[in-house]
């Protein structure tokens, strides 16, 4: 995702739990921040995709974070349920911090092009607001309305036809 923004021509921090990770991002013009606090003040956007809600909540729990999100936009684009993204949404409306949940419904080799779909949720005119930054990841970026539990609720459908799928 931060490689696709990165190609995309925008001004890109990145943090990862593990630096060495995020080498190849700073070589490729990324800048690094030392902290996720660094990094969310870094930008009025910050994307977060990890393997889940719980683990996004564990990254963002400090009092440095909580002190950097007030006017900041979090797009959230890791796994869920719907119920844990609009449990996220008010944990960040509490904070002061803007929310959008998304779900990337794309092979990890197609962010960026326009094969790509990742499907967004949560205020309308937030995500008209960030809707350019947002397609730099996706060519096919859908809008699926202001409740923010709509996209998780969409990839789960998909994920569940596409398990019985491929296991059918």
């Amino acid at each position: 995702l931060a490689g696709a923004f990165v190609k995309g021509g925008n001004r890109v921090t990145v943090w990862n739990r593990s630096p060495a990770k995020a080498a190849p991002l700073v070589s490729a013009g990324a800048t690094f921040g030392s902290s996720v606090a660094e990094a969310v003040r870094a930008s009025p956007i910050t994307v977060i995709c990890v393997s889940n809600y719980a683990a996004t909540r564990a990254i963002l729990a400090s009092e440095a974070v909580d002190a950097a999100l007030p006017g900041r936009t979090i797009v959230q684009l890791s796994t869920g349920t719907p119920k844990e993204a609009r449990d996220l949404e008010a944990w960040m409306h509490a904070r002061r911090a803007q929310y959008l949940d998304g779900a990337i419904l794309a092979w990890p080799m197609q962010i960026g092009s326009p094969e790509a779909l990742i499907v967004a949720s949560g205020h309308e005119t937030l995500y008209r607001q960030h809707e350019p930054h947002l397609k730099t990841l996706a060519g096919n970026l859908t809008f699926m309305g202001e409740d923010a539990g709509k996209s998780a609720a969409l990839f789960s459908a998909m994920l569940s036809y596409l398990a019985g799928h491929w296991f059918g």
